[in-house]
């Protein structure tokens, strides 16, 4: 039996998905790092445009775009994108959820390896980039407990109260 994201984040998802929305399908589909990267970069993407086209997701996931439209109708049957030929995709409410999870997780592992482990920014992103895939629930819950209750440090304090000079 495996363990890991799939059974924490997955009961939660279970409660977002209603009676059609094919739960056993997208508990298949949610096991693998392209799904997250592709609901990942459709997320980050949507910030800039209201529809990702196929063709802006495969240069940035640098595949081609019959793989990412292959990619798209199958996530949209499972309901995690609104995925409209021609027109692009836009993630769902449980796709957003996803992608916001594999955001996080990025994110608290970034700044762990950049705080506590002295990575520079870009390493620490390649490391997040790799690790985000595989990390527990519990674990992420613990880098962002210990981020928020870390002291600060000296400069960090004096920024909070030194008003910038001009």
């Amino acid at each position: 039996m495996r363990f890991g994201w799939r059974s924490t984040l997955l009961p939660k998802l279970i409660h977002k998905v209603d009676a059609q929305g094919g739960i056993l399908s997208q508990a298949k589909s949610l096991e693998t790092r392209a799904v997250q990267d592709f609901l990942k970069t459709v997320y980050m993407l949507q910030s800039q445009m209201d529809r990702v086209s196929t063709h802006c997701l495969a240069a940035v996931l640098s595949i081609s775009a019959p793989s990412v439209s292959d990619m798209a109708a199958r996530l949209s049957a499972d309901g995690l994108i609104d995925y409209r030929k021609y027109h692009g995709v836009r993630l769902t409410e449980n796709g957003a959820y996803i992608a916001q999870a594999v955001v996080r997780r990025h994110e608290r592992i970034e700044q762990f390896l950049v705080l506590d482990l002295g990575y520079t920014a870009d390493e620490a992103h390649c490391e997040a980039e790799r690790m985000e895939h595989a990390v527990s629930n519990r674990l992420v819950d613990a880098l962002e407990h210990k981020l928020l209750t870390q002291p600060k440090t000296c400069a960090e304090e004096k920024s909070d109260i030194m008003p910038e000079t001009d």
